[in-house]
């Protein structure tokens, strides 16, 4: 009995000590060039040796959209949750991140508003309304050192962030899904 809670006590501290099972977790920062360890542009392989996991693919490219190797979603199979990675010919172009545990390198989050990532990004944004809802505003912030990439803030009806994309153009500017 004793060599078997050592065991089990020995197995739980290397898997909550352990710094591969951290590096899953949300702590992970979203900048224009990726979440964390995935960066856009790397290969489905690429992702998951530096997630130290595997990724699933979905079965379809958005919005009903038929699986093509041009578009296709995948997600992480054990977390973080709520974020999902577009692939082209199957590296990855976008994330999306619904996550509200998951922030920026500036410190915005869902939850922040428009008007703090007017501020947190100032000089870089530009503030579209939503296609579909005119009183919701999206704010695309276009970094000083990059010109193929975004950070683009989606606000809800009173402009609380509730969703962020990152990636590379002209995919992070999407709005259904592939197209």
């Amino acid at each position: 009995m004793t060599k078997v809670l050592f065991s089990f006590l020995l197995v739980m501290s290397i898997v909550t000590f352990n710094p591969a099972f951290a590096k899953q977790n949300t702590d992970w920062q979203l900048s224009e060039d990726g979440l964390g360890p995935i960066k856009i542009g790397m290969t489905v392989a690429q992702a998951e040796k530096a997630a130290q996991q595997k990724l699933a693919l979905e079965p379809l490219g958005g919005l009903g959209v038929p699986v093509t190797e041009a578009c296709r979603f995948a997600k992480f199979k054990t977390g973080p949750k709520d974020i999902s990675l577009m692939l082209n010919n199957r590296k990855i172009v976008r994330i999306d991140v619904k996550n509200p545990e998951i922030k920026t390198t500036q410190g915005a989050h869902l939850g922040s508003t428009t008007q703090e990532i007017k501020k947190l990004y100032k000089g870089q944004t530009t503030v579209q309304p939503n296609k579909y809802v005119a009183t919701q505003e999206t704010v695309t912030v276009t970094p000083k050192e990059k010109t193929n990439s975004r950070l683009i803030f989606f606000g809800n009806d009173k402009n609380i962030i509730d969703m962020i994309s990152a990636g590379r153009l002209p995919e992070v500017e999407y709005v259904e899904g592939c197209g």
